[in-house]
């Protein structure tokens, strides 16, 4: 979840607790006991699951001033994790311990309100998303990852975002739903197409 609020903001920079992680580095494992929320000041953490055959599925990538895990929310929030996160780039995080985190948002119903508001924007996204998973061109279903991720992730210039990371093959496809063959063949017409292309350590998408 992503959101510009600033008395949130505030709070999590309040508690004067950073961590750093080098890209690649297991931020929570799933199953593993949930204590503390996240708030992400820069850089990019991936959430993600390991299916029945070992197999790791992308669900999200967050950026800057995003709060993981969402759980916290919950009335009665579980005592595991129930996805991992790993830093997708070098990140550093605000740490909070979550009843203290629970505490202050009920203490205060307008913030409250504007996380609401973040995660019913989160939700749209979502039912976008399935509904995407359900087309069968494998063009269209990667064209609305990439503009999904230029939106969430990029900084703009024009119609052209920049993402700060590079968003690999593996992710796309495991995002669409796709093969990495397909994602492969895809990428190659996006960047023949000049939608797409990287630079030193970013991604560059054209959503025009």
């Amino acid at each position: 979840m992503s959101a510009e609020i600033p008395e949130l903001t505030n709070f999590f920079r309040r508690q004067n607790f950073l961590r750093r992680f080098e890209k690649g580095h297991l931020i929570c494992s799933q199953e593993e006991q949930f204590d503390y929320v996240f708030m992400i000041h820069s850089g990019m953490v991936k959430m993600y699951d390991i299916d029945r055959n070992g197999d790791e599925r992308t669900i999200a990538i967050f950026a800057g001033r995003s709060i993981f895990p969402l759980v916290w929310l919950l009335r009665d929030a579980p005592k595991e994790h129930l996805y991992y996160y790993e830093a997708y780039s070098d990140a550093i995080c605000y740490v909070a311990r979550q009843e203290e985190v629970r505490f202050f948002t009920r203490a205060h119903p307008h913030v409250l309100l504007g996380v609401a508001d973040a995660l019913a924007k989160a939700y749209i996204n979502l039912a976008a998303r399935v509904t995407n998973l359900e087309r069968s061109h494998v063009r269209e279903r990667m064209e609305f990852v990439l503009y999904m991720l230029a939106t969430r992730l990029g900084t703009f210039e024009g119609t052209v975002a920049e993402i700060s990371a590079i968003v690999t093959q593996e992710d796309i496809s495991r995002m669409a739903g796709v093969t990495r063959e397909s994602v492969s063949l895809e990428m190659n017409h996006a960047k023949e197409r000049e939608l797409m292309w990287k630079h030193g350590h970013s991604t560059f998408i054209d959503i025009s």
